[in-house]
């Protein structure tokens, strides 16, 4: 059995979302329908009190939250090592090639 997507809110979802779970028509109006879905799966009621707006990260259109962990660090300087070593892959491959002399390389170099 595959996973479904849930691309719209419906009426019947809007109605609960609503009436039994508490959310106002404005936010339904803006929010995520996936978002939608598992609010209605898990029956959770509106989780800020009258004040509050619904978060951005719960609206249509908003931007994915970036986790901000050791893991997330470590994906970044990974990518930073692939970039480098890239670099450092293709010049080697142009002095192979004599398409630049090494020479060039090292009169480059800070002194």
């Amino acid at each position: 059995m595959g996973a479904s997507v849930q691309f719209m809110i419906t009426s019947a979802m809007r109605e609960i979302l609503t009436n039994e779970l508490q959310f106002l028509d404005s936010e339904v109006d803006e929010m995520k329908p996936e978002l939608a879905a598992k609010m209605i799966e898990t029956g959770t009621k509106r989780p800020f009190g009258d004040g509050r707006e619904m978060p951005e990260s719960w609206k249509r259109g908003a931007m994915p939250e970036r986790k901000r962990d050791v893991l997330g660090f470590f994906r970044n300087i990974n990518s930073l090592q692939v970039i480098v070593l890239g670099a450092i892959g293709v010049l080697a491959g142009l002095v192979v090639t004599n398409k630049i002399e090494l020479e060039t390389l090292r009169s480059y170099r800070r002194t």
